[in-house]
Formats: C-alpha cells, sequence, structure tokens
C-alpha cells in the first residue's frame, strides 16, 4: 500500500485475507491511493499481480472477438478473452438486432443463397439452426440474412469457449495499458472488478 503523502500505509487487503483464515502463501496486492495517479496505481499493480502467460490476448468478446479467441485456442496457442460486460456475443447479443447479415451469396438461381463464410461464423449459425434458434438464409433486398434469437447467442458462446481449454474468459474487464519494451509487448493491463490485473 502506498499512502497520499508517499509513506507505506497498513495492508488492508492483506490483515483481511489473514484474519479469514485464508493461506499466506498467495501472492497480491493492496492499492489504496487516495491522491494520486491512478495509471501509477494501475502500472504497480501490473508489477505485482502477474496473472500468468499467455500467447494471444483478444481484447473483445463480440462476434470477431470470440470467433479469434476460439480459432487461436483451436490452433493451439493460450488464449486470454478480456469483454467488458458480463456475456459474450457483443452486438449480437447486447444489442438484441436478430439478424446477422453478410453469411451468404446469391446461388445461381433466384432465391438460392449459400454461405459465403466458414470457421467460427458458420459454425456459430449451423449451431443456433440446429437448435431451433436461429433460421436462414431468409431473403431480404439482393441477400439474404440470419435471424437468431438473442439469448441464445449467449448460451452458445458460453458453450464454445468452456470446451477449449487454452482459453481463459475474463468478464468484465476493460483493457487499461500494454507494457511494451524494445522486444514488443510484455503485458497488457486490465482493469476488472477484482482490480487490476496483467
Amino acid at each position: 500500500n502506498v499512502d497520499s503523502i508517499g509513506g507505506q500505509a497498513g495492508d488492508v487487503a492483506g490483515t483481511c485475507w489473514l484474519a479469514a483464515g485464508l493461506p499466506d502463501h498467495v501472492p497480491g496486492t493492496t492499492v489504496d491511493r487516495q491522491c494520486g495517479s491512478s495509471q501509477q496505481a494501475v502500472h504497480f499493480a501490473a508489477q505485482a499481480v502477474m496473472s500468468g502467460t499467455m500467447d494471444v490476448v483478444v481484447a473483445g468478446g463480440g462476434p470477431a472477438g470470440l470467433g479469434a479467441a476460439i480459432a487461436a485456442a483451436r490452433a493451439g496457442a493460450r488464449v486470454v478473452l478480456c469483454e467488458r460486460y458480463g456475456f459474450l456475443g457483443g452486438n449480437l447479443t447486447v444489442a438484441k438486432v436478430g439478424t446477422i447479415c453478410g453469411l451468404y451469396v446469391g446461388g445461381d438461381s433466384a432465391g438460392e443463397f449459400d454461405f459465403v463464410v466458414g470457421g467460427i461464423a458458420r459454425e456459430l449459425a449451423e449451431a443456433l439452426a440446429r437448435d431451433g434458434a436461429g433460421v436462414g438464409p431468409v431473403p431480404f433486398k439482393e441477400t439474404a440474412v440470419f435471424l437468431y434469437v438473442p439469448w441464445a447467442v449467449k448460451r452458445l458462446a458460453d458453450h464454445l469457449v468452456t470446451e477449449e481449454d487454452a482459453l481463459e474468459v475474463l468478464l468484465h474487464s476493460l483493457v487499461a495499458d500494454v507494457v511494451v519494451d524494445d522486444d514488443g509487448v510484455q503485458a497488457m493491463v486490465l482493469a476488472t472488478k477484482r482490480g487490476p490485473r496483467a
């Protein structure tokens, strides 16, 4: 702890931890900055609390981030997926759009459409359709859309990420800073409900 005038403050969190009978060998830190730079507090915590080493960090659990994290984990990378909300899916879920565009291209015959995408996007659409939570292609102007149930995407996203052992999901986490040196990115500092993580 660092108090507002630079001296050492009492370790409130550590004292509470030990008073609760919890193990004394767990590393941690308390950041108590009543006055001073919150950015300094984040950097201080980043140096003191290291969460582990990952190969890939994906910021944002929307459709693109979800696909990137799952694909990287399936390719053998150790992945952490950071999402600001308490659920995954981005605008597929939070905005309750209900349609996905760009999955289909017109076929040879009028009114026929074929998937133009593969990978995680197609897997997601096919799983929703199989579970009765999505249908497509539905003609719209010169193309087609996929209609889906937003809450079903939340459940499916949870299922997809929990199937990947090399994928860690951090909900309620925002990227606050990046620690770099001459060799490149060394750590990503996250603001979480549990405090800063690196």
